[in-house]
């Protein structure tokens, strides 16, 4: 994909978002694997994203979206990982390239402190 042919070029755009945001940074690519990451995704750069994430709605409509109460949305009714997420707040923004969406960019909180911080300031 375009993104993992700039993995480290994405890679430092996720530690800045992570610097100036203080939220984790996921950032995949439109075949599920994830390029970048920090905190607890840093680990995981490399791996597949599951396909019916939030992740999934955004490459497929190209729009981004806010989930205030992951496992209370209707994005995350079909998702492998309701239950069991620890995902506090997230924002999921697609990567756009000539119109259509290449990429995802999700921003999370996984704090209750800065949950409340992240959703007022949406």
């Amino acid at each position: 994909s375009f993104l993992m042919s700039i993995k480290d070029d994405v890679q430092r755009v996720a530690e800045v978002i992570q610097n100036v945001l203080k939220v984790d940074v996921t950032i995949a690519d439109n075949k599920f694997e994830r390029i970048a990451g920090t905190g607890r995704f840093y680990e995981l750069i490399g791996c597949l994203i599951e396909i019916d994430t939030a992740f999934a709605k955004v490459l497929e409509d190209g729009k981004s979206f806010f989930i205030e109460n992951p496992g209370n949305c209707n994005v995350c009714n079909t998702c492998s990982k309701k239950g069991s997420c620890r995902e506090l707040a997230e924002i999921c923004c697609p990567i756009l390239f000539e119109g259509k969406a290449i990429g995802v960019i999700g921003l999370v909180v996984f704090d209750e402190r800065k949950r409340e911080d992240f959703i007022e300031n949406r």
